[in-house]
């Protein structure tokens, strides 16, 4: 997978911070913004984004109801937890439970768009590595199947 093909969606509630860092990202994923929570499940089911960034307040939601929600409705969705420094107790029960990981507030665009890319690239490995296993299970079966046609030929 390139890095232009791996698809986030950020839902950060501070409009100016995320299009800062909707511009910045852009030049290696794409990128999509949520503007609401309405907006923010249907590009979930829409996309099929590899990650989903939600800051933990998101349009005045708490942060569990947003979570809780993305637990039941998009199950296989990757996300990380955008919280305050006051917060991170609450980031590492979500991060628990099911977030992928956590990032700490931050008014650096830069700091946050490392951390971003280090999600990616963690994700990135994940997914090689499980298509790798995929396909030593299927040479495995493939050998398998070789060595029992030839003792059918002896």
């Amino acid at each position: 997978m390139s890095r232009k093909e791996f698809k986030i969606l950020i839902a950060i509630s501070d409009t100016v911070f995320a299009e800062k860092v909707v511009r910045t990202l852009s030049k290696t994923y794409t990128i999509y913004l949520a503007k609401d929570l309405k907006d923010l499940s249907a590009k979930v089911h829409q996309v099929n984004c590899d990650l989903v960034v939600i800051d933990y307040h998101f349009c005045g939601m708490k942060a569990e109801d947003i979570y809780q929600g993305m637990e039941l409705l998009h199950p296989n969705s990757l996300f990380i937890v955008y919280t305050q420094k006051d917060k991170k107790d609450l980031a590492m029960k979500l991060w628990k439970r099911r977030a992928f990981d956590y990032i700490t507030y931050t008014r650096d665009t830069f700091s946050f768009v490392e951390e971003v890319h280090k999600c990616v690239r963690w994700t990135i490995q994940k997914t090689q590595v499980r298509d790798l296993r995929k396909k030593m299970d299927q040479l495995s079966e493939m050998i398998r199947e070789l060595g029992q046609k030839i003792e059918q030929s002896l």
